[in-house]
């Protein structure tokens, strides 16, 4: 059975299979791999995680973890008085991409994020998956999403 739910970094950081999802992830999504090796900062992670401003959504088979969301919690820069989530990453496993999975990760995580008080949520995904894959622009409209802009990046 699936389940969904708010799991907290530290644990997650014990899981037997997280590094292996990360690096999947990595490995099929990372743009700059050559530049920039998969070394996440957890301290800051956790820091932010312990003052209210980093969240995980999990995605687990029986206890097996197969996916999660990743989001930073703030009022927006600009408009204080919206508390925004930002996804940060998310992941779920290609075994279990097939039917609805993916589709109640996100949705769960967004009737979640609701019930912490957050107004706007903010995703994005990856220019090449798109290209690869056909992309995520109508899973994301299905959600609700409107394409706000476009992102760009530079190795300097």
């Amino acid at each position: 059975m699936i389940t969904y739910q708010w799991e907290p970094l530290r644990v997650l950081l014990r899981e037997p299979n997280v590094n292996d999802l990360l690096l999947e992830h990595w490995h099929e999504l990372g743009v700059h791999k050559a530049e920039m090796p998969l070394d996440p900062d957890y301290d800051l992670m956790l820091n932010a995680e312990d003052a209210g401003l980093f969240k995980v959504w999990t995605a687990r088979d029986d206890s097996l973890l197969i996916g999660y969301v990743a989001f930073w919690i703030r009022p927006h820069v600009h408009y204080k008085s919206v508390q925004t989530a930002i996804e940060d990453l998310f992941l779920l496993t290609a075994s279990h991409r097939k039917g609805l999975t993916g589709y109640k990760l996100w949705k769960s995580a967004l009737e979640a994020l609701k019930e912490h008080g957050v107004k706007r949520v903010v995703t994005h995904s990856k220019v090449h998956f798109a290209e690869e894959r056909g992309g995520l622009a109508r899973f994301f409209q299905r959600l609700g999403f409107i394409q706000m802009d476009q992102l760009y990046s530079r190795m300097l």
